[in-house]
């Protein structure tokens, strides 16, 4: 894991990063969202054309590679929005539901897509997620078709994939 989120710009302040769905969209693809090179070829950018800027974990801004009209003022000013307090936060509890499902447990009000990170590694993580959308029950019965005990009142779309899983 890096210690760092990286972030490219186009030279007239456009910035480009992983958000959490792309982070999620990425790694499906064998893409690294905190490498500049994945973020160009993600966003279809050439990357011998962007600049390359660098948030720490510690929320420090560093410039990595400039290739075009300096926007560094403008990629420090982005850079302050994940302070400790957010992008940290949301980024470690990610990480963890990408090790460990179970860890939802833990994280006051996760986004949906990070309930669907926990329960695509542990469909058992379900049973820690309240009011669970369709979307996050299917994926859990994806994973282990057994999770459906744990929830309340499954549809019968859910149910079926379910059976489908497991087979009874």
């Amino acid at each position: 894991m890096c210690n760092f989120m990286s972030f490219l710009t186009d030279g007239l302040g456009t910035i480009y990063y992983a958000d959490i769905k792309d982070r999620a969209k990425m790694r499906v693809i064998d893409l690294n969202p905190d490498s500049h090179s994945s973020l160009a070829e993600y966003f279809k950018l050439n990357e011998d054309k962007c600049n390359k800027y660098e948030v720490l974990l510690n929320g420090d801004f560093k410039v990595d590679q400039l290739n075009t009209t300096d926007d560094s003022e403008r990629g420090k000013a982005f850079a302050k929005r994940f302070s400790k307090e957010n992008f940290n936060k949301e980024y470690w509890q990610l990480e963890a539901v990408r090790k460990n499902g179970y860890a939802i447990e833990y994280i006051k009000n996760p986004s949906e897509e990070m309930q669907l990170e926990a329960v695509r590694k542990n469909g058992y993580a379900i049973d820690y997620i309240k009011n669970p959308s369709e979307k996050v029950q299917l994926e859990a019965v994806r994973e282990n078709g057994c999770a459906i005990k744990y929830i309340k009142n499954p549809s019968e779309k859910v149910q079926l994939e379910a059976v489908r899983k497991n087979g009874y």
